[in-house]
């Protein structure tokens, strides 16, 4: 299984999301886990989410709230590098 098809398989596992298409937005290193991370972003078509139980709630925002939504820009958060991505 590539790092695509992971990414693919996981958002429709965890989520019940199904991605239409899937950009590579780079590789990072997450320091709390000492884990190398593939980084996506995936569109899909908005609906309703099917959370597995790995999953304790998801939910749709506008983009120009996500800023004020996610954790602060610091070294080791990726949210805010793909956010400007």
């Amino acid at each position: 299984e590539t790092a695509e098809q992971a990414a693919v398989r996981e958002v429709k596992e965890e989520l019940g999301l199904d991605i239409k298409r899937l950009e590579y937005a780079g590789t990072h290193w997450f320091d709390k886990r000492e884990q190398l991370m593939h980084a996506f972003i995936g569109y899909v078509s908005k609906s309703d989410f099917t959370l597995s139980s790995e999953v304790d709630g998801a939910n749709w925002i506008a983009l120009d709230e996500a800023p004020s939504r996610m954790f602060p820009d610091r070294p080791g958060n990726t949210q805010h590098i793909l956010y400007r991505q």
